[in-house]
């Protein structure tokens, strides 16, 4: 009988011994998962800044080139402006000198 209690002694010392390498294991575990969601957060706020940060570039890059096309644009219109001033200020010459010759002529008759 004292072989068993023995025995059942042993048994118990080495459940004990698994039962405390169980909990040191659970605990492991637990820590590795904080440290990945840890990690996972970490990650995500470097994603997300650099989200912004592209988006802000982004905008930017958008915004220079709108400033271009409308100067481009204000370029373009400016010249067709002046090409039309152009044209009317030829055609109100030519209509001053035929205002003029009629004039003439109608002082000669």
């Amino acid at each position: 009988m004292a072989t068993v209690q023995a025995v059942n002694d042993e048994l118990r010392a080495k459940l004990n011994n698994i039962q405390v390498e169980l909990q040191q294991e659970k605990n492991k575990v637990s820590r590795l998962e904080r440290d990945k969601s840890q990690e996972l957060r970490s990650e995500h706020h470097r994603a997300s800044v650099a989200m912004t940060e592209l988006k802000t570039k982004l905008h930017e890059e958008k915004q220079k080139e709108l400033a271009v096309t409308r100067e481009t644009l204000l370029r373009q219109h400016e010249m067709e402006l002046m090409r039309v001033i152009k044209i009317k200020d030829g055609e109100i010459h030519r209509l001053n000198g035929l205002v003029l010759t009629l004039r003439d002529g109608s002082v000669d008759k």
